[in-house]
């Protein structure tokens, strides 16, 4: 069947997050392929919905568990337990468990490490995007993102790649009012605008205005002037071209 090996490669892929603890990266998988497979093997699918409805089922626990402020010394146990060579993947999975333990800021600190590296991934961003949709309200949200993924690099179009790729995920796990204030601060960039339109039009509702309807020409003609100079093409970057930036690949 057509697919069925890059299927059967993606369930690995996210049986993989699941077993580093990475059960939303996990669940945006198996949502992803579901969604996208148009032919699937009935057994896979039942396999692959049964372990997306038991990842959705802990998400929620969790999520509904009351949270504690963690003491000092838990926090320091947890970093130390890494040591002083902690990899890439050490240092997610340590933010990770910050994170399940409700110490959003901590798991970022731990997240800021890796998006500082030359070799940051898309999912040190999404994990980022998690966290600051606990820490911030949708208004003080774009102003903390952009101020976290400023020092990354020095090109703007890297920037914007890793704000447009916060913001989709924010979409995708139906934090629509954050991923929507982040849409706009974005969209205030000219060359982003016209591409980011459609997604803000989806997430608010509202349809982008209308243009006006031309005026009748006058029946006399005008005078002839000179017509006015061209304004400066301003280049656009697609959604697809920033997000090859910024391609999933394993921690």
């Amino acid at each position: 069947m057509v697919g069925k090996l890059t299927t059967v490669l993606a369930k690995k892929e996210a049986e993989a997050y699941c077993a580093q603890g990475l059960h939303q990266e996990a669940a945006n998988l198996f949502s992803d392929l579901l969604a996208s497979a148009k032919q699937m093997d009935p057994a896979i699918q039942a396999s692959i919905s049964a372990q997306l409805q038991g990842i959705r089922q802990a998400l929620d626990a969790r999520n509904t568990q009351p949270q504690r402020a963690m003491s000092p010394e838990e926090i320091r146990r947890i970093r130390d337990g890494w040591g002083d060579k902690a990899t890439a993947t050490d240092t997610l999975v340590c933010a990770q468990a910050f994170y399940q333990l409700a110490a959003y800021d901590e798991a970022l600190q731990e997240l800021k490490k890796l998006l500082l590296s030359r070799n940051a991934k898309r999912i040190h961003l999404t994990a980022a995007a998690d966290c600051l949709v606990h820490l911030y309200l949708p208004e003080h949200l774009p102003a903390a993102a952009e101020e976290l993924v400023k020092p990354m690099r020095a090109d703007h179009k890297t920037v914007w790649a890793a704000l447009v790729v916060m913001a989709k995920h924010m979409e995708a796990n139906h934090h629509k009012d954050h991923a929507l204030a982040l849409y706009l601060h974005l969209a205030l960039v000219p060359e982003l605008a016209a591409a980011l339109q459609p997604r803000i039009e989806a997430l608010s509702g509202y349809p982008a205005k209308e243009k006006p309807a031309e005026s009748v020409p006058p029946t006399t003609p005008p005078a002839q002037v000179p017509p006015p100079a061209a304004p400066i093409a301003k280049r656009r970057f697609s959604l697809k071209r920033l997000g090859d930036l910024f391609k999933k690949r394993p921690a």
